[in-house]
């Protein structure tokens, strides 16, 4: 996968078209959101693939399993190749991973270099992590 050109444009405006979005499990949540930001970037259709597939958290799982990624940490893995070295290597626009109460989460970078993108279940729009949370990044 070949970002465009103008990717950083590209992602300011989709950050900016997806704040007020809401978390949904199958249709808006950290794989989907990190699927709509790659095929942003890179003109892939990964999101059309993948959205509506389950409704739930369990389900979402179940659709991993199905996929042979067995977690998040796969799901990247197949799409975007081998993590980088270290999370410290993450650069504008790239996938990470972290962790969550609840599990590993993805996320991406934002366009500071310096916070992780992602979201969470109880709150609208995107929030604010610093990168030194990441445990994994993969470059797109």
């Amino acid at each position: 996968m070949r970002r465009f050109q103008d990717w950083p444009t590209r992602m300011d405006a989709w950050m900016r078209a997806h704040a007020q979005d809401a978390h949904a499990y199958g249709s808006w949540d950290c794989a989907l959101m990190a699927a709509s930001h790659i095929d942003n970037l890179t003109g892939s259709q990964l999101f059309a693939q993948h959205a509506y597939q389950y409704e739930h958290e369990a389900a979402a799982a179940h659709y991993l399993i199905t996929l042979g990624a067995g977690g998040l940490e796969g799901l990247a893995t197949m799409v975007l190749g081998q993590p980088l070295p270290s999370p410290k290597f993450a650069q504008r626009g790239d996938v990470v991973t972290f962790d969550t109460d609840i599990g590993t989460a993805l996320g991406i970078v934002d366009l500071t270099g310096l916070r992780i993108a992602a979201l969470n279940p109880s709150k609208t729009g995107f929030i604010r992590l610093p990168l030194a949370l990441a445990t994994a990044a993969w470059r797109v």
